[in-house]
């Protein structure tokens, strides 16, 4: 399982899906609710099944006050028992956030 962060579409955060489509969310405090995109909020999380990967890059170097972009990309199967093409989606995430500090656990990478 994978989890994306769902911010508000001005945090760059996308979501390629039908708009009156739910998402089941939890929030920090460990709150679950069923949401359209319109009402993700900040601190709102998105559990995805299946395949996926994350990717983080740092666009303009890995210092701190430059940027750090993360993509989320996980295929769904609507009905995997039919393993048609059609019955699945692909959903993507992009987010760029400001590092706070020099990274020195992790680097530029992809994790599935």
């Amino acid at each position: 399982m994978m989890y994306m962060n769902s911010v508000p579409s001005a945090e760059r955060l996308y979501i390629e899906c039908s708009p009156e489509h739910k998402f089941l969310t939890t929030d920090v405090n460990g709150r679950r609710k069923w949401r359209t995109p319109s009402e993700f909020v900040k601190g709102c999380w998105v559990a995805l099944s299946g395949s996926g990967e994350v990717c983080i890059t740092f666009p303009e170097g890995a210092t701190a006050g430059k940027p750090v972009k993360v993509e989320a990309t996980s295929k769904i199967d609507w009905l995997p028992i039919l393993k048609l093409e059609a019955t699945s989606t692909t959903l993507r995430g992009t987010a760029y956030m400001r590092l706070e500090t020099t990274p020195s656990a992790f680097k530029a990478g992809c994790s599935t």
